[in-house]
């Protein structure tokens, strides 16, 4: 059944378009039932507007296959480097039934990187039922949940085989069949597009060039070339040659790396799960609630460096830095209660509080350890983000504490800066 122009004041959003004639009743139905359907997607733009011109982001899909998957993790883990693995039940391999499978997208996440959802046969969407749609997307969160033994990893990141029907959709005129499958995802996962088409599936095999060649090509220089999230396939053995220059070229030429999640807040201003589900319990946690009282090392998310004091000895005014993460003292903080929602961060080390120097309101002020005295410019905040990490503000300056640069090198030290919603800027708190 066609929509009449008489209903356009039922169907205000499809009435927009030229062609009014392309949209059935149904497909206006579910706009209407499922308002949400359409309320956020990272789409295909080669140079997304809501991000800095230099930013990357590293996805790989079909993960986890037997060959190459291992391949790529260890270059990310060698290259301290962090990505979203798009995983399948049963396609390159068997996750319900293989341990080893179900093994490797544990380590996947417990190295820090995302996992997220790419449906568990890998079909077309569009040439399923909407049944069929539906088994797809939960029927992969389902499997992830068995691999962990609970439900901490919720796949609020979803990104469709071959980009069907979401790649080359016309929002002014959609497709049917996207007008049909979107509001079906959308109540489960933020549908992830890409900017930058690796091409690896059709490099030679091996071909570690092509891959490398596509990627930089497109790259450029910030300014100068294209950027935002790249796609690449953790299956291929040229993808696991070609990862290392990648990230290589990516830092030797000024480029950030970034999660998908920093792109999804950059966009709407709140992470996958908090669009999903609302409200910001952080879901997807692979981090435990913190406890006060309790001593933590604070872990980037941009480096997977810990937070570190360069002078244990208990000077006032040694600087904080990140540092390889060894267990030390001068890496393990006591979250202490100050009042509701307020803390200071004690050294095990030095019984002393992070401090801001000055005490400043500035961005770049320096963050040291100080004697405790109860100043604002030592009290801090805790805020969920979607993965389980943390952004820490200080009362003070309601400014983040944040990696300068920001740089994945140890001995970079940290500041307060702006909250931006950053990798550089979300920690983990891990006992």
């Amino acid at each position: 059944m066609e929509i009449a122009p008489q209903l356009c004041s039922l169907f205000e959003r499809y009435c927009m378009f030229k062609d009014l004639k392309r949209f059935t009743f149904a497909a206006a139905l579910t706009a209407v039932l499922a308002p949400s359907a359409f309320a956020a997607e990272i789409d295909f733009s080669t140079r997304p507007n809501y991000i800095p011109n230099n930013v990357v982001v590293l996805t790989f899909d079909d993960a986890p296959d037997y060959d190459h998957t291992a391949e790529v993790v260890n270059a990310l883990k060698a290259k301290n480097a962090k990505a979203t693995f798009f995983l399948n039940g049963e396609n390159w391999s068997s996750l319900s039934a293989d341990e080893s499978m179900r093994a490797l997208v544990r380590r996947i996440a417990n190295e820090g990187h995302t996992v997220a959802n790419h449906t568990v046969h890998h079909p077309h969407l569009s040439e399923i039922s909407n049944s069929d749609v539906e088994f797809e997307v939960t029927g992969m969160q389902n499997l992830v949940d068995s691999v962990f033994g609970n439900s901490s990893h919720q796949l609020t990141l979803f990104r469709a085989p071959y980009g069907d029907p979401y790649q080359g959709n016309d929002p002014s005129n959609p497709k049917e069949s996207y007008t049909r499958i979107a509001p079906i995802v959308a109540k489960h996962a933020v549908h992830i597009g890409w900017s930058i088409d690796s091409g690896d599936f059709d490099c030679n095999d091996g071909d570690g060039d092509c891959v490398y060649n596509n990627v930089t090509r497109a790259l450029g220089t910030p300014g100068n070339g294209d950027y935002g999230i790249i796609l690449m396939h953790s299956v291929y053995k040229q993808t696991a040659l070609a990862v290392p220059r990648i990230i290589d070229y990516i830092r030797a030429n000024g480029f950030q790396i970034w999660s998908v999640e920093d792109v999804v807040r950059a966009r709407y201003g709140k992470s996958s799960y908090d669009i999903i589900h609302g409200g910001s319990t952080g879901g997807g946690t692979t981090n435990p609630p913190v406890t006060s009282g309790d001593t933590y090392s604070i872990v980037s998310r941009f480096s997977n460096k810990c937070l570190d004091i360069t002078e244990p000895a208990g000077v006032d005014g040694a600087k904080l830095q990140q540092w390889d993460c060894h267990g030390g003292q001068n890496q393990k903080f006591r979250l202490q209660p100050v009042s509701n929602g307020i803390y200071n961060l004690v050294s095990l080390a030095s019984g002393k509080c992070l401090d801001v120097d000055g005490p400043s309101v500035a961005n770049g002020a320096a963050l040291q350890q100080w004697a405790c005295s109860g100043g604002t410019n030592q009290q801090v905040r805790l805020k969920d983000s979607a993965d389980g990490s943390k952004i820490i503000s200080m009362v003070n300056s309601n400014k983040c504490l944040d990696i300068a640069g920001p740089s994945a090198n140890n001995g970079a030290r940290v500041h307060q800066w702006d909250c931006h919603t950053g990798s550089s800027q979300t920690w983990f708190l891990r006992k």
